[in-house]
């Protein structure tokens, strides 16, 4: 139940609207049915496991993103029918190619965990992360926009 109001309480500090409050109780939800099945011993292949998860975030983020809940539900009905689907005109197939190349990196790629389980220190890391690091300094004094104002 923790786990549940936590999500719920992260809703409602994303946005002081009911959206952004259903989206962290369909993400407290969602933990508290993992925690369910996880404690029921069953297990399922790894790929339903992801599929399902990445569908579940994927409906929860429009509740996230919509104005309200008519919207939302103009959204879902939208995505569940199918009809009128097209890609919007002038999109050029070369970045069409390079969205499916992106989804099959982010689908197939190690996560960053799996990651971490094989890095090995090296002076070579150490040096990319220095790079990182000063070009991240050197763009301090670079004005961006906050995030959340794009919303």
């Amino acid at each position: 139940m923790n786990l549940f109001i936590t999500m719920l309480l992260g809703g409602l500090w994303h946005g002081a609207a009911w959206t952004f409050v259903a989206w962290g109780a369909m993400h407290g939800v969602g933990a508290l049915v993992h925690k369910y099945w996880e404690g029921l011993g069953i297990r399922m292949p790894r790929w339903t496991a992801w599929l399902m998860t990445f569908m579940f975030v994927n409906l929860s983020w429009v509740f996230f993103r919509a104005a309200n809940f008519a919207a939302a539900m103009k959204v879902l009905r939208g995505m569940f029918s199918l009809q009128g689907w097209a890609l919007p005109k002038g999109i050029p197939n070369e970045a069409i190619a390079w969205v499916a190349i992106f989804l099959a990196v982010a689908a197939l790629a190690r996560n960053s965990m799996e990651l971490k389980e094989r890095f090995l220190p090296t002076w070579r890391y150490a040096l990319l992360v220095s790079g990182m690091a000063a070009w991240g300094l050197f763009n301090l004094s670079k004005v961006s926009e906050f995030l959340y104002f794009q919303f």
